[in-house]
């Protein structure tokens, strides 16, 4: 029967059946996968490789937004000169004249020089306080022209819408 063969059997032998799995096969039964593979199982993606998968499309080939409008400007860039005239007063017998210079940039009035003149010096002086910085602050030579030198306020106005006609693209 079986005990007697066990009993028969060479003690090395009874030891090898009655021995449990030696440590080191249990080890390598029980080891899931080694260290080295389990490394490379979890290593994350090389950067160089995440950056390739995570880049976007290469700048030539994304499409260019359009691009604005250019500016549609009334006047050329510069200084235009402009002639105008007072109007005839009912108690003088001439007409008096301005002369200007205007500097525009992107259609914005920098400013109005008034280079010349020939109008009774006492109501001229009025128009000339007044009127060219009423121009610049509303960006037309269309503004109010009293000031108690009407007739020398319109003439400077008059000279100035020249210049802007003269600088009209």
């Amino acid at each position: 029967t079986e005990a007697s063969r066990e009993e028969s059997a060479p003690k090395e032998q009874q030891t090898v059946q009655n021995q449990q799995v030696p440590q080191e096969q249990q080890d390598a039964q029980n080891q899931q996968v080694p260290q080295e593979q389990q490394d490379t199982q979890n290593q994350q993606v090389p950067q160089e490789q995440q950056d390739t998968q995570n880049q976007q499309v290469p700048q030539e080939q994304q499409p260019e937004p359009d691009p604005e409008p250019e500016p549609q400007y009334i006047y050329n860039n510069g200084t235009f000169s402009g002639h105008g005239t007072t109007p005839m007063d009912q108690d003088k017998d001439y007409e008096g004249y301005v002369d200007v210079r205007v500097t525009i940039e992107n259609d914005v009035i920098l400013s109005v020089e008034i280079v010349g003149w020939g109008d009774d010096p006492d109501y001229y002086w009025m128009a000339e306080n007044e009127i060219p910085s009423r121009i610049l602050s509303a960006q037309s030579p269309d503004v109010d022209a009293v000031c108690g030198a009407t007739r020398s306020a319109e003439g400077i106005r008059d000279a100035v819408r020249n210049a802007l006609n003269s600088a009209r693209r």
